[in-house]
């Protein structure tokens, strides 16, 4: 059945709705990442994308929003076929010297023999990524909803996906294409036309950005085979789903997970069904029919969505799969594209074997440090950097001599000690100014600015302080460094009140 697709706008929605999305409540702030997919430890710009996530939604949480930060990883493609192939030629020949493969796990990401020898099976390498993955971002500090954490391999997920790709099909969008691959039907002029008008209402904070997704929108063609023969991911008959076919909707799946957790023993009848009526709920078509849709499409939009720059083809793909199966209100309201990271001129990439470990960071310098590493690497979120191992050094000053500034802050804020002379006070008005300015940079994704304020500039300004302002500063300081380093203060909070 095809039917008219373009018929259902927003002001058609909004007469059949029963519930008000969350953007105009104010209520719920849903911030997302791209998925990982697991073969490899978390490389410096993977866990940079988490962190600035992060950051995020603490940010949100300050300005009374209840957040909800997912955490997922992609069991999709084929790379880790290719690594368990790989080393499984190797310890059937004992190619010691020349095998890329086993040097890259047993020398540059350190792994044990045994742990190497039991990646022959390419499950078992996603597994054991999957749970190195969550253990770095805890010790980051990351604050995700690690209670539904999970991965894509699961029947509900091939259920979603399923579901999905049947919405593409009654719309007649599932098509072969020239390759006699099947594929979408991207040439459709209404659905073009569409998504690029979804893409000009989007926020980007890159104006650049948002020029690279307008190009690749309209670039993007049936050519692109949705399905593959081989590897792991969701199938759908004889085919597996493409990797970048399968998690373009992904928000709505973490949804699903999020909010059917008190519902242990949903059958995969009854998921389908849930699926397939989701779909016309949030196409507009139908209202929500229970408590779970309510309370799924009540996080709706997504606010905020992180990805990294070499996404940005998959993001052009995204905005044109909502803008077909998302009616307006839901669609993703913001994207926040990652500049991405350069060591010695090169991308730093884990699976390539080139750049900064995530883990190796945490090591080496300790959560706070490796944090504040992340963070203060590169100026404004979306520009290129180059990793700089010098700056840490400088990261490390800076925060020692922080911790001792905020000890006297709090010393001071404790006594009842006044001075009328002194020339730099932070009354009520002043703070107000400094929380606007640091709101604005966070927004603006400047970071960097923003924790030098806090951490470099306060103190070199407010140095000689009387009780009030030490007490205005302890305020600002407990609102705000936690949303970039959430540990940092913790140990050095004195226990009588302020």
């Amino acid at each position: 059945m095809v039917i008219n697709y373009m018929k259902h706008d927003i002001q058609s929605v909004s007469n059949t709705r029963n519930i008000t999305p969350a953007l105009f409540n104010g209520g719920k702030s849903l911030v997302s990442t791209a998925y990982i997919y697991p073969v490899c430890p978390l490389s410096f710009n993977h866990a940079r994308m988490f962190v600035i996530a992060d950051v995020f939604a603490r940010f949100d949480k300050l300005k009374g929003y209840e957040v909800y930060f997912p955490i997922a990883t992609h069991y999709s493609g084929n790379t880790a076929h290719k690594v368990a192939d790989s080393l499984s030629e190797y310890y059937l020949n004992k190619k010691v010297d020349n095998d890329i493969t086993y040097n890259l796990f047993r020398h540059k990401y350190r792994l044990p023999e045994t742990v190497i020898k039991s990646f022959t099976d390419p499950i078992k390498i996603l597994d054991y990524f999957h749970y190195e993955t969550i253990q770095t971002l805890k010790s980051l500090g990351i604050d995700a909803d690690y209670v539904n954490e999970y991965t894509t391999k699961g029947n509900d997920y091939s259920i979603f996906i399923n579901s999905l790709l049947d919405e593409y099909d009654e719309k007649g969008l599932v098509i072969e294409n020239s390759k006699n691959k099947l594929g979408l039907k991207y040439e459709d002029e209404k659905w073009k036309k569409a998504a690029l008008i979804v893409a000009n209402k989007t926020t980007f904070k890159s104006v650049e950005y948002k020029k690279d997704i307008i190009a690749a929108l309209k670039n993007i063609d049936s050519e692109w085979n949705l399905s593959r023969v081989n590897g792991y991911g969701v199938k759908r008959g004889q085919y597996i789903i493409d990797p970048m076919f399968d998690c373009e909707l992904f928000s709505i799946f973490d949804l699903y997970k999020k909010c059917s957790l008190e519902k242990n023993s949903i059958s995969d009848n009854d998921t389908n069904a849930i699926f397939k009526h989701l779909f016309s709920v949030i196409n507009g078509l139908n209202v929500p029919k229970d408590e779970l849709e309510k309370e799924i499409v009540s996080w709706l939009p997504c606010r905020r969505l992180i990805c990294e720059e070499h996404l940005k083809n998959w993001v052009a793909k995204k905005i044109q799969a909502e803008s077909m199966i998302l009616s307006e209100s839901y669609r993703t309201k913001e994207y926040r594209i990652l500049g991405i990271g350069l060591i010695d001129g090169v991308q730093m990439s884990a699976s390539k074997g080139t750049g900064v470990l995530a883990c190796d960071l945490v090591d080496y310098f300790g959560p706070n440090l490796a944090r504040a590493t992340i963070l203060l690497q590169g100026g404004n979120i979306s520009i290129e950097f180059h990793y700089d191992l010098k700056l840490v050094k400088q990261i490390r000053k800076l925060l020692i001599q922080f911790k001792r500034y905020y000890t006297y802050v709090q010393q001071v804020a404790n006594s009842d000690s006044i001075n009328n002379n002194l020339q730099n006070i932070l009354d009520d008005k002043n703070f107000k100014l400094i929380c606007t300015k640091i709101d604005e940079y966070i927004n603006n994704g400047d970071f960097r600015q923003a924790i030098y304020l806090l951490i470099r500039d306060l103190p070199k300004k407010y140095t000689d302080l009387d009780s009030s302002t030490a007490k205005q500063l302890n305020k600002l300081y407990s609102q705000y460094i936690p949303v970039f380093l959430p540990d940092y203060l913790r140990g050095l909070q004195y226990d009588r009140n302020i």
